[in-house]
């Protein structure tokens, strides 16, 4: 999408790329600002570019954070204990994605709701939400989130009045109202207006996908990350219930309802980390019983290893940048994951099929292409702009995609009856397939005489049909890359 916005100047409305629906079909295009300046690095800086954004966004949103922290929590015993608990439970949201422009808003968020709450900012301060909402909701769908939080945070604080004073604070629930009235109005400034609505009630409520895809589900308690996630939910659920003395309502709703979307769903995990390390310091600092942190004395040996380890850290992140040293060991000793070979070498996953679709691009293929829903961007990308083309079967816009389109693409990866009279409905001449998703179709064109392996890459499996001699030709005739 920023790529074709970038071409042409005009952002997207349609389908466009899907052969499997109307290239007409409406498409809401909400985090179109995001998309543009991702592909504007990746066309001046190539696939270290966006990377790079990456872990500077990484950086400087757990360096905000901290700083939040220490001013509710000064022991900065207590909060860098839970910051590292924080950072390995966010981390996997952490990839090259849109969402990584969000990080950040919701730390400035976080930052006035617990300042204005703990009455270290002024309520005024709920007016800079405004202009944060406008721009959030140009980078990413998770603008919903202020209008959300600030309800609930001004509302646990007008109830809290309310039950220590017997009175309503008419200021407090004015003040906070219009925050949540006028930052949820804020998100209308979009080239499609009041419709960002309802294109986020689509994706989280309507799309089936939402309900099968793996970062839209709870964290699985039998892996290591899903059990440290529950693991740690509990011990802070222990703490607040034998600490709920020393609690705000506000602190309590915030937590709640940021653990509500966690354990719903990975893809919300940052948000409930960062309220965590907000919420519990305090808490933690009170069960420990912690003398004060600044009467501690630090040897001269301990303050060298503080920062040996400071140094050594801080030269680890600067040096696994891509195109320098650490990187380059990283990929080679580490990393079992990264490509190996061709474009985007030790920068792309290995699930990136860039050898594959050099060929494509360079001799072409039969008929359309059936493929694993992970490439479905990158078809469209690199087949389908700058001039719009219907390339792909599914891809990554879920809410887009009606249930039949899905239904069929997991019977064809799992080659149920049928499935060569369904290719033959679409034209699918050419198979991309990914072994991890679409076993069951390799084995099956594999023992299937009217298909023939092409190419193998590091990640992905071509085959065209065996009744194109001039496709067949032109491939074999090429040098043996992948």
């Amino acid at each position: 999408m920023g790529k074709l916005i970038a071409t042409s100047g005009e952002i997207p409305r349609e389908n466009l790329f899907l052969y499997t629906i109307p290239a007409n079909t409406p498409f809401f295009d909400q985090p179109w600002l995001g998309q543009w300046f991702m592909e504007r690095l990746l066309a001046y800086f190539g696939h270290a570019g966006p990377q790079i954004l990456r872990n500077i966004m990484t950086v400087l949103t757990w360096v905000a954070l901290l700083g939040v922290a220490l001013q509710r929590a000064r022991d900065p015993r207590v909060v860098g204990g839970l910051a590292l608990l924080a950072v390995a439970a966010g981390a996997p949201v952490f990839a090259v994605r849109t969402q990584i422009f969000a990080f950040l808003p919701f730390i400035g968020l976080l930052a006035v709701l617990f300042g204005v709450a703990d009455t270290r900012l002024s309520r005024r301060w709920l007016l800079a939400l405004v202009p944060l909402t406008a721009l959030w909701a140009n980078l990413h769908g998770t603008f919903i989130l202020v209008p959300i939080l600030v309800g609930l945070c001004g509302g646990a604080l007008v109830a809290e009045h309310w039950l220590e004073e017997r009175r309503v604070d008419f200021g407090a629930a004015l003040g906070w109202g219009g925050a949540a009235i006028f930052t949820a109005l804020a998100a209308l400034l979009n080239p499609r207006g009041a419709g960002i609505y309802t294109y986020v009630y689509q994706l989280t409520v309507v799309s089936p996908m939402s309900q099968s895809v793996s970062e839209w589900q709870p964290p699985d308690i039998t892996t290591a990350y899903g059990a440290l996630v529950v693991g740690v939910l509990l011990a802070c659920l222990i703490l607040l219930a034998r600490q709920r003395r020393h609690l705000r309502l506000y602190e309590v709703v915030l937590f709640a309802a940021t653990a509500y979307l966690a354990v719903g769903s990975i893809r919300h995990m940052f948000w409930w980390a960062a309220v965590m390390l907000l919420v519990i310091p305090r808490p933690l600092g009170q069960a420990l019983n912690l003398g004060a942190w600044w009467k501690s004395t630090t040897t001269r040996t301990q303050g060298v290893l503080h920062l040996g380890a400071a140094l050594l850290l801080v030269g680890s992140l600067v040096l696994s940048q891509p195109g320098l040293w650490g990187h380059r060991v990283g990929v080679e000793v580490l990393s079992g994951t990264a490509r190996r070979a061709g474009p985007g070498k030790g920068l792309l996953d290995q699930d990136s099929p860039t050898q594959i679709m050099q060929g494509l691009l360079q001799d072409g293929y039969p008929g359309r292409i059936f493929h694993s829903q992970s490439v479905g961007g990158y078809l469209a990308y690199e087949l389908g702009t700058p001039i719009p083309r219907q390339v792909a079967f599914v891809d990554q816009r879920m809410e887009m995609i009606p249930q039949p389109i899905w239904d069929t693409y997991f019977e064809l990866s799992e080659a149920e009856d049928g499935w060569r009279a369904v290719l033959d409905e679409y034209g699918i001449r050419t198979l991309l397939l990914a072994p991890a998703e679409q076993g069951a179709l390799i084995r099956a064109v594999q023992e299937d005489p009217d298909w023939v392996l092409v190419a193998v890459d590091e990640g992905h499996l071509l085959f065209f049909r065996a009744d194109e001699p001039a496709h067949l030709t032109r491939w074999r005739s090429k040098p043996s890359e992948t």
